[in-house]
């Protein structure tokens, strides 16, 4: 049997075909391609993520390292024994070279809570790190040294003060008391309350670096952390 096609139904048929491949190729690109596009956008945002977190990631270790460093350099610093022995040193020192004599030194200890350290955080508007002091250290203690000391003149009494403002373990000079005295050697009495610390949890928390009978860690120069 034979089956005859005209020529109109032909070009009826082509034009049919024509439309279906025109509809699949419009769903392609309405579809396909846009989610395609959608999904190369995405990992273009992965990509530009992934390098934002190994950035902030060094800069934490970065910020990591510092504060293990900080923490260690403060501890460093800070004495972990009362004033005996290295403080006393200074200031015996200090009236030698001023040839005064120290009559009476009384000792005020209390108990400080000191917080030192730092964190950091991503800045959205500009995408910079911010730094703030955050991590906490307690157990500081303070004590203060009520000093009288005889003076001969109101010149040895300057170069006193500034020589004990000069003492980095001295924190402050939190009262002066000036008398005039009647004496061979003498004119002038002077009381001084004088402010300073020292924080014995290092001696637990660092004891591999501590001294016998020393008020510093090892490696420690007699400086004031704050």
């Amino acid at each position: 049997m034979k089956i005859y096609w005209s020529k109109k139904r032909i070009i009826y048929l082509l034009f049919f075909f024509s439309l279906l491949v025109l509809f699949h190729f419009f769903v392609y690109q309405t579809s396909v391609s846009s989610k395609r596009e959608q999904v190369k956008i995405l990992a273009e945002q992965i990509s530009v993520e992934k390098e934002a977190i190994a950035v902030i990631s060094k800069e934490l270790e970065n910020m990591e390292g510092e504060k293990a460093h900080n923490l260690q350099e403060m501890a460093n610093r800070i004495p972990v024994q009362p004033e005996q022995e290295h403080l006393s040193m200074e200031i015996n020192e200090l009236m030698e070279l001023l040839d005064v004599d120290i009559s009476s030194v009384v000792l005020q200890s209390n108990e400080l809570n000191f917080n030192a350290g730092f964190s950091t955080e991503l800045n959205s508007d500009n995408g910079e790190n911010d730094e703030t002091i955050s991590t906490s250290l307690e157990g500081l203690q303070s004590y203060q040294l009520e000093m009288t000391v005889f003076l001969p003149d109101y010149q040895n009494f300057i170069d006193l003060i500034e020589g004990i403002q000069r003492l980095e373990r001295i924190t402050s000079i939190e009262n002066i008391t000036l008398e005039s005295i009647e004496s061979a050697n003498d004119s002038l009495k002077c009381t001084l309350l004088l402010s300073t610390y020292y924080y014995p949890a290092a001696e637990l928390v660092y004891p591999h670096n501590t001294e016998q009978n020393y008020p510093f860690l090892e490696g420690a120069h007699s400086s004031n952390p704050f």
